[in-house]
């Protein structure tokens, strides 16, 4: 046999190497399914079931009596947000409307409610987090105890373009060693206790309007986080608090017509090294509360600082 015609051989080998190489990747490609409620499955729970990691579960308009628990990793996407409902009864502790207990969830385009059963007075909370990239978008959530809870889980997840209104205590409330979350763009009005509530690193709080409420927002312990571009009025205790948050930025936010504008706690002091800059201060009863003598924070990005709108009133010399 000559050299050509061992090359060529060596080149065909190859060549049905790689072919079936490439149909044991396609054949073996899980296929991503969109199940349809209620022309599929009656309900969204047993549309869950049924479904596989990386389907889509079409939610179709009506309302729809159930606390579906996310168990796996899909889209649960509503028809339409104003007439695709999710009502859920309340239980034990409160509850929740939703549960997300897997990583890479979607659930967006829903009105989420709560209604208190004949047993628990107290409503659910309604979405209950605790999963990490989560995506939660394009929600109405109202008349839940809290409209996102949660506890310890919850890093790079997104939650945004939500309108979270009328709720009976807090908007968002997330605690514990989370990181990277985005909190934007969205409408948090008439949550009678706090807006939201963060502990952890490096989340973003941005471009949301935040009105009608006892705290606007509350950073916990943590650092490096980033809160701009926020419209935050009318709150009756203050806008943002620290407790025990450094090394933040502070910026480009409209803080209007509140008790206190920004609120250092008590136990607040030391070197936190909170910077703030381009923020406006408007009509506010107290612009800054500071509960500690010792502390130190840097109210300048070395170029801008902030505007006070009673800054010639409480200094006519300068």
């Amino acid at each position: 046999m000559n050299r050509k015609k061992v090359l060529f051989l060596i080149v065909i080998i190859l060549l049905i190497i790689i072919i079936n190489a490439l149909l044991f990747v396609v054949l073996n490609k899980p296929i991503r399914r969109t199940l349809v409620v209620p022309d599929d499955y009656s309900t969204i729970q047993a549309a869950i079931d049924n479904a596989a990691d990386g389907d889509t579960i079409l939610v179709k308009e009506g309302t729809y009596h159930e606390n579906p628990v996310i168990n796996k990793p899909l889209s649960l996407i509503g028809e339409n947000n104003v007439s695709t409902i999710i009502v859920g009864e309340s239980g034990r502790g409160g509850g929740q409307v939703i549960f997300i207990l897997a990583k890479n969830t979607r659930v967006s385009n829903f009105t989420i409610e709560s209604n208190p059963s004949s047993i628990y007075s107290i409503a659910a909370n309604g979405i209950r987090l605790q999963a990490d990239n989560a995506q939660i978008t394009g929600n109405n959530i109202v008349n839940c105890y809290s409209a996102i809870f949660g506890d310890g889980n919850g890093s790079s997840s997104i939650i945004s373009t939500n309108n979270i209104t009328a709720n009976d205590f807090t908007a968002i409330r997330l605690f514990g060693a989370i990181s990277n979350i985005t909190i934007s763009g969205n409408n948090l009005v008439s949550n009678p206790d706090s807006t939201i509530s963060l502990d952890g690193y490096s989340n973003t709080i941005s471009g949301n309007k935040i009105e009608n409420s006892r705290w606007g927002i509350a950073l916990g312990s943590g650092s490096n986080n980033n809160i701009f571009g926020n419209n935050i009025t009318e709150c009756s205790i203050y806008a943002i608090s620290f407790y025990l948050s450094s090394n933040s930025t502070i910026h480009e936010n409209y803080i209007t017509n509140n008790t206190v504008g920004i609120y250092f706690r008590d136990e607040y002091n030391g070197e936190n090294n909170n910077k703030f800059y381009r923020n406006n201060f408007i009509n506010n009863t107290q612009d800054v509360y500071i509960g500690s003598p010792n502390y130190a924070e840097v109210w300048d990005n070395c170029e801008e600082g902030n505007y006070w709108s009673d800054y010639e009133e409480r200094y006519p010399e300068c």
